[in-house]
């Protein structure tokens, strides 16, 4: 559990609630598909990079101060690594949401909770645990991403790069409500998980 709620922290941040601003804009005008996609991948790719020294340094003080175990803190890394496919997976999937095309992002839901149970359940069965769950994570987060890419180029548009370094001030600014939007919808009451483990330790 905690190590679940760290990542998810961090997907939040990483996210930065340009998911729901690249669906906003584009729904505004479909035009600017390839524009709002390249610069908020830039974006994510950027708050990704901020992220590892943080989560590097998280995951020190925390086996330093509270004696966080090592399958624990290898479980978090390994979420984090699946953070980099998962964040594309999701940028790309707001394009269909912006096309109004919620079928598809439906439909790969459904494939990737099929495989993310069949692939677990032969990781619990051969004995990996939580950290061999995951590892699954990454793998499919890695071919949602691959699908995801497919779909927008088949059915959408063919990505192209399309960077612009002064719009990407004012897309943090207006995302960064829809951030806190975010992490207080899905994690502010769920506080106690890392409170708890502290403790724990202390006892």
């Amino acid at each position: 559990a905690f190590a679940i709620i760290v990542s998810t922290y961090f997907e939040i941040f990483t996210n930065f609630g340009l998911s729901t601003l690249l669906t906003r804009e584009v729904a505004k005008d479909r035009r600017t598909g390839s524009r709002y996609l390249s610069n908020t991948m830039l974006l994510r790719l950027i708050l990704l990079l901020l992220s590892v020294p943080l989560l590097l340094a998280l995951i020190f003080v925390w086996r330093s101060l509270f004696g966080l175990d090592r399958d624990t803190a290898l479980a978090i890394l390994l979420l984090g690594a699946a953070l980099v496919p998962g964040n594309v997976a999701t940028g790309l999937s707001s394009l269909f949401y912006a096309h109004e095309r919620m079928e598809y992002p439906a439909a790969v839901s459904i494939v990737t909770t099929l495989l993310t149970v069949g692939l677990g359940t032969v990781v619990l069965l051969s004995g990996g645990g939580f950290v061999g769950l995951a590892a699954v994570a990454v793998v499919v987060n890695e071919i949602t991403a691959g699908i995801f890419l497919a779909l927008v180029s088949r059915i959408l548009f063919r990505p192209r790069l399309s960077v612009e370094p002064g719009l990407l001030p004012g897309m943090l600014g207006s995302a960064a409500p829809l951030m806190l939007n975010h992490m207080l919808a899905t994690l502010f009451f769920r506080i106690d998980v890392p409170a708890g483990n502290i403790q724990k330790h202390r006892e």
